[in-house]
């Protein structure tokens, strides 16, 4: 739930926004940026919004891409890698893109379909007049994790990210040094439910009738109502607020508690920081009702931390990698705009979809499922299982309990967990590579 610990003892992370400040009390860290909660962006149409999301995007994309050598660029076949190519090649048309040249690349997952995105690739490829080279996703044994935490003294990060590095090796070797990503389309665009208590708040009728009628089209009506009910829950008082939650907690079941398998000490700092991060949010001021959820994932610790890996293992072979969705301008857009202009019934993403209308091929801007890349760690569960001799170290029994942990090696590559036993173990796995690492 940190931002700024580490894993060594009196060494801080220096957190993005922050510099540091030396004065006669020692180093300070201080923000420079955060988002304007009360800046609104209003326009008559969604056709003006998306033009000026358009012109921002396309910006993004040009300050990002600059670059002495090749730009390399990341498709998956999603609506955000897939746009980037498209912008940048338009840029590069109008001999406006600060690269002399494009190449662009994809993961081929031939032998998992969850994961295959190369038919919308390929079509992107296709439309936008740039072939997209296909490269196999590294697997690499848990020797190779174990070894990286000892030379780096690092977590030694997750397989779903750890799969794009050969790629990023072939875009080095074909002479990039700058590859784009589409990290960060999820959290500013995917858009979230607040759009109810938004248009209950500001009293537009029409409006929230036809985000009813489209959710009831889509969703159904209970699912549409449940939705309308619970978000404008957040308009009464904090108290009642906390009241109805409260009560929802106790009268719901959780089928599988994350912390389950934690012990009843490290349970218990857990939740305590998590309340913590709540009351911090509780007491600021927003501007509408789903900036609460946008201020939750500009904070969020993890975001922090898997970005950071990225980062560190496309420097370990040579790329940089440069988020145009993370761009500052970007991320005040998001705040600056209201809910219903990202999401409607069961489609996310509707104002970029509006804004690379042309861009982008039919199939690919109609698209609303994402790839499963569960399928990287599903590929360790017969080393993981194996590998017990990961044999509880001393500190691990102060961290999980014994019992639970080893349900959940049987639970591992089983869908039916929808990828909890995955993670925890991983990091289990990860944090016992550091620990082993450190020793001399």
């Amino acid at each position: 739930f940190s931002r700024d610990e580490t894993p060594w003892k009196g060494v801080n992370r220096l957190v993005e926004a922050h510099v540091i400040e030396v004065g006669r009390a020692g180093p300070q860290a201080r923000e420079y940026w955060q988002p304007d909660l009360f800046s609104p962006l209003s326009y008559r149409s969604d056709d003006e919004y998306a033009d000026h999301y358009r012109h921002l995007f396309t910006d993004s994309v040009r300050r990002t891409a600059r670059s002495h050598r090749k730009l390399a660029v990341e498709v998956s076949g999603g609506l955000d890698s897939s746009a980037i190519l498209a912008v940048a090649e338009n840029l590069r048309r109008r001999q406006e893109l600060p690269a002399p040249g494009i190449a662009a690349y994809t993961l081929k997952f031939d032998e998992d379909p969850e994961a295959n995105e190369l038919e919308y690739a390929r079509a992107v490829s296709v439309h936008v007049g740039i072939p997209v080279h296909e490269v196999s996703p590294m697997y690499n044994p848990l020797s190779w994790y174990r070894t990286w935490a000892k030379t780096y003294k690092e977590f030694p990060g997750y397989p779903n990210g750890v799969m794009a590095m050969g790629l990023r090796e072939v875009a080095r070797d074909e002479g990039c040094r700058v590859v784009l990503s589409g990290v960060g389309g999820d959290e500013w665009l995917w858009g979230n439910r607040a759009y109810y208590a938004e248009e209950l708040a500001s009293g537009r009728w029409r409006s929230l009738y036809e985000c009813v009628r489209t959710d009831c089209r889509e969703a159904g009506a209970m699912n549409a109502l449940w939705w309308l009910g619970r978000h404008a829950a957040m308009l009464l008082p904090r108290c009642a607020e906390e009241t109805l939650r409260r009560m929802r907690a106790v009268f719901s079941v959780r089928v599988n508690d994350r912390k389950a398998w934690l012990t009843p000490k490290l349970r218990k700092i857990a939740s305590q920081r998590k309340a913590d991060l709540a009351l911090s949010f509780e007491s600021r001021r927003f501007g509408r009702a789903g900036q609460r959820i946008q201020y939750e994932t500009l904070y969020s610790a993890y975001s922090v931390i898997a970005r950071e890996l990225d980062e560190r293992a496309a420097a370990s072979v040579g790329m940089e990698v440069r988020l145009p969705f993370w761009n500052t301008a970007m991320v005040q857009f998001a705040f600056s705009t209201p809910e219903r202009l990202r999401l409607r019934g069961g489609t996310p993403k509707i104002l970029h979809r509006r804004a690379m209308a042309g861009l982008l091929p039919g199939n690919v801007l109609e698209r609303k499922d994402k790839s499963d890349f569960m399928v990287t760690f599903r590929r360790h569960a017969d080393a993981i299982n194996s590998d017990r001799s990961l044999d509880m170290r001393r500190e691990q029994h102060e961290w999980v309990l014994e019992s639970r942990t080893m349900e959940m090696y049987n639970q591992f590559g089983n869908r039916q967990y929808e990828g909890e036993p995955e993670w925890m173990l991983w990091s289990l796995f990860g944090w016992s590579a550091l620990a082993s690492g450190l020793e001399i």
